[in-house]
């Protein structure tokens, strides 16, 4: 009887890990995306001004 909860309140803290694991490879990702964009953008505005 006792399991079962113990089960249950694991389970919950799995999945939450799981969540803020994906959460912070996410924020990586999307961290990078916002990187490389900037970086484009800077280099076609002086690729730009060079014509």
């Amino acid at each position: 009887m006792i399991a079962g909860p113990v089960l249950a309140e694991d389970g919950g803290n799995i999945m939450a890990h799981l969540f803020q694991d994906y959460l912070i490879k996410a924020g990586i990702v999307v961290g990078l995306a916002v990187l490389v964009l900037i970086a484009m953008v800077i280099i076609w505005k002086k690729v730009g001004s060079r014509k």
